[in-house]
């Protein structure tokens, strides 16, 4: 192991210490947010804010969703040789994208394997000055 000089030595505590406190309060706000989100669709609205210290506080709340697609039930409708122009090992997005685009495979056949999945819902904040 090589020796740092006392700078490079205080700078590595320093860069330890500060992952270590982010880690911390990452953690504490995610404890936070799930009540959060609560209070703020309890307000029935997506958005609160409040105004402390000269600086307004808002909180929104943003829900979002992703989509999944059930590879094995997509390969059972279009059937095995369609399959491996589509695959290596795993489905080949593009692949597919393009057999969709030739018509080789129906986007009903896709839509029909894929599901909507929820993501966890979250706050984004921010902090202005107030103009008072």
């Amino acid at each position: 192991m090589s020796k740092l000089s006392k700078k490079a030595a205080d700078i590595l505590v320093e860069f330890i210490n500060a992952r270590s406190e982010a880690k911390e309060l990452s953690d504490h706000a995610a404890t936070l947010q799930p009540e959060l989100v609560e209070h703020i669709e309890g307000t029935g609205n997506e958005s609160a804010s409040v105004v402390r210290n000269g600086h307004r506080y808002t909180g929104t709340v943003v829900r979002g969703t992703s989509y999944k697609l059930d590879t094995e039930k997509l390969k059972k409708r279009i059937g095995a040789k369609t399959w491996t122009k589509v695959t290596k090992r795993v489905l080949d997005d593009k692949k597919l994208e393009d057999a969709v685009a030739k018509g080789l495979i129906s986007e009903h056949d896709v839509a029909i394997c894929t599901e909507e999945v929820e993501r966890t819902p979250y706050v984004r904040g921010n902090v202005k000055p107030t103009k008072e």
